[in-house]
């Protein structure tokens, strides 16, 4: 179920090997405009994001290490925890 928060951040739960992440997709303006400030600002927030490449859809989510706080592939970030997803979208709200 996607949630949005704001006109330009997609909320929704997705799974890594099982484990609930939450995963927060800014539109594509947001994308364009701000994806390199988002980077910089998560890392100096979270520490360094593991990258992946996203499969198609309905195949399962292929991580090079398994259990990291957050996640972040062409499109979105991935939080293991609700509270940093949460301070990423008051941030970028």
């Amino acid at each position: 179920m996607t949630q949005v928060r704001n006109h330009n951040l997609l909320e929704a739960v997705h799974h890594i090997h099982g484990e609930p992440y939450h995963t927060v997709r800014p539109t594509a303006v947001i994308r364009i405009e701000q994806w390199d400030h988002m980077l910089t600002w998560a890392q100096q927030q979270f520490g360094t994001a593991c990258n992946f490449e996203p499969g198609c859809v309905g195949q399962r989510v292929q991580v090079p290490s398994v259990g990291e706080r957050y996640y972040v592939d062409n499109t979105r970030f991935w939080f293991r925890h609700k509270s940093d997803c949460n301070k990423f979208i008051e941030y970028w709200s």
